[in-house]
């Protein structure tokens, strides 16, 4: 991915899971992250700046605010110095799921999107490789 750019992923999803693997050698952008997208203006974003060695979640703008505390904005410090940073996020109707390095930092967040997800991943500052993916479609059947 070059410096600059934002690829869409997902365009119209209820539900998902992503899973992504970056080689932490071959990080040139100085920050990246993902947006999902929730309704006509408004999304969750997961930034991630090498410089500061640090994931912040914004949800000030998602959707639909129960209360006025509601919103808000989380950082946590992340590990670059590991060979991978890998990222898995889940998304549902109701939260989100952000899992990374397997789980050694977690953010949870309620979100109430007014529309279905889009997708986007984006990198500034350089370029970034991610040497592999995958996105999963979640679905509402019950399992019995």
């Amino acid at each position: 991915m070059g410096a600059g750019e934002e690829w869409t992923l997902k365009d119209c999803s209820e539900a998902l899971d992503l899973e992504l693997y970056y080689p932490t050698n071959k990080m040139g952008a100085s920050s990246f992250g993902i947006r999902a997208v929730t309704g006509q203006g408004k999304q969750l974003e997961i930034l991630f700046s090498k410089e500061e060695r640090s994931c912040t979640v914004d949800r000030m703008n998602t959707g639909l605010n129960p209360h006025e505390n509601f919103p808000g904005k989380y950082k946590a410090k992340v590990d670059f110095e590991k060979e991978y940073l890998n990222l898995r996020l889940i998304l549902d109707v109701s939260q989100s799921e952000l899992f990374i390095n397997d789980g050694e930092l977690v953010f949870s967040n309620l979100i109430f999107p007014e529309e279905p997800y889009q997708l986007k991943l984006f990198a500034e500052g350089g370029d970034l490789e991610i040497e592999r993916s995958a996105i999963y479609e979640l679905t509402g059947d019950v399992i019995n």
